[in-house]
């Protein structure tokens, strides 16, 4: 589904899993950095127990 196989294969899926988890990261903490993530996380009633 996305090209990874024959050679050099499995180095372009860890690639793509890289970048995939490096923009996750960027984006949590953005988030958190700019306080949307709490306050995203209140209004939508997560905290509840």
């Amino acid at each position: 589904m996305l090209g990874c196989y024959g050679q050099g294969g499995p180095n372009k899926f860890a690639e793509i899993r890289a970048a995939t988890v490096l923009a996750g990261e960027t984006s949590l903490s953005s988030a958190i950095l700019a306080g949307d993530w709490v306050s995203s996380h209140d209004q939508l009633g997560r905290n509840r127990p």
